[in-house]
Order: C-alpha cells, then structure tokens, then sequence
C-alpha cells in the first residue's frame, strides 16, 4: 500500500505544479494523458458518490458503438478503484484513452437521489492551457481589433478574447458570438432565416485563466465575414457586445 500512495504522491505533486483544468468540489488536471482529481481537505463523504466522466471526441468515428448514439464517451468509476486518500487529501487518476477530445465534462452524480443529481460538474478542453498562453503571446504584441471587457485580436482567422484583470464573474456568463457572410449562402441552412452564423460559447470550453487573466479562442469558419457581433449576456440581458468587420 505504501508504493501505492509513493505512486498517488508523485502524481499530485506533478499535478499541482501545473495548471489546474477545472475547479469545483476536486480540482481537475490534465498531466500525460491522464486526468488527476484532488481534494486537498477530504473527507469520506467526498468520494461515497460516483465520478462521471464523459468524453467528446474530435472525430465522432473514434467512440466505441455503443457509445456513438449518445455522442460521448462513458469512464464513470468509483472512487476506490482509482483513487487513494493520504495526508488528508484525496487523490484519482484515470488514463484517458489516445484519440483526440475534443471537451470532457466530469463531476459526481448522487445516485441515492431521485432524480440522479449532480453533486458538481465541470467541463473543459484538455490541454488548452499550452495553445492559449501560445496565442496570448501573439495578441500581446498585437494590436486588438476592438477593446471592450474582454479585448478582441483577429489571429489566424481566430477569435483571441483577452482580459488581463479577471476575475471568476467575467467568465460565469455566455458570450455570443454572431457572424454576418459576405454570402448568406455560406449559412447552414437552419441559420438562414436569420441571417447570421451563431457560435456561441461558454468560456470553459474556449478559454482559461492564467496568470490573473482570461483568454479564449474561437475559430472562424472559412467563409467571407462582412460583420461579427459579440459580447456576453446574463439573466438580465448583454452585459457588454461589440461590432466590427474581420481583417483579411
């Protein structure tokens, strides 16, 4: 049991040099192709429920059959087959698999419930960290496109949101983000009507804080854009938007 928990410890501290993916009840990290949930004040009712752990792929092929109608991959596991408790924390490891994924959502379920409820959930790209601190650097020396509570950089046909002073709130909100073609006709068919392409998000699963800043990326469509609108909005309409035309 002690090489076990030898095993655990090095994993946490690896983990915990790093960034973290997601907060909630346990910490999320994403460290060599495997997940690390950590609670760093645990107690035995923290991992009584069972962990959800559904994966989206990149490319839907990649899922088990079974697995393909629901859209995601299913890794639910309690927590004594994957993790140990030591120092008063606990700590799970899950290998995830070798194809590409595109978001995970995890958390724990209480079954005991009825309905099943959430006892938390997050979600969040693995791996994004190193892509967006990459593409920060760009949009430091860049100009923005257009400055708001969030600026905006165009980079590669990219989308950069970046707010250097954030804080948890700036990001708890959805932002929209409308898109006008130079040709209607580039439109999916469901958009048509309305004239503009829809790619909204929540910024967990476009972007990340680091450093006491939020940044997120957004790739655009190939398409001319004559116009883009975006911004964020709560429960009591925008909290801020802007409206510009793309550079390129």
């Amino acid at each position: 049991m002690d090489r076990v928990i030898d095993a655990f410890r090095a994993i946490y501290d690896r983990a915990i040099a790093g960034e973290t993916n997601a907060r909630s009840i346990f910490d999320v990290y994403s460290i060599e192709n495997q997940l690390v949930y950590v609670r760093e004040q645990c107690a035995d009712d923290d991992t009584n429920e069972w962990f959800f752990l559904h994966l989206s792929p990149a490319d839907i092929g990649d899922l088990p059959r079974e697995h393909r109608q629901s859209g995601f991959d299913n890794l639910d596991f309690p927590f004594e087959t994957r993790g140990v408790r030591f120092d008063g924390r606990c700590v799970a490891v899950v290998q995830l698999p070798d194809y590409a994924i595109a978001s995970i959502r995890t958390g724990q379920i209480r079954a005991n419930q009825r309905p099943v409820e959430e006892a938390w959930g997050v979600e969040f790209v693995p791996g994004l960290d190193d892509l967006l601190r990459a593409t920060y650097e760009q949009a430091k020396a860049d100009t923005p496109i257009v400055r708001s509570t969030f600026d905006i950089h165009f980079i590669e046909n990219q989308l950069v949101y970046v707010r250097e002073q954030c804080a948890t709130e700036d990001t708890d909100d959805w932002f929209f983000l409308h898109l006008t073609p130079v040709d209607t006709g580039d439109l999916p068919n469901e958009r048509r009507e309305y004239g503009f392409d829809g790619l909204d998000f929540r910024f967990a699963l476009r972007g990340s804080r680091f450093d006491g800043r939020c940044v997120a990326v957004v790739p655009l469509p190939d398409y001319p854009i004559a116009g883009i609108r975006t911004g964020q909005y709560g429960d009591g309409g925008e909290t801020w938007s802007v409206e510009f035309a793309p550079e390129r």
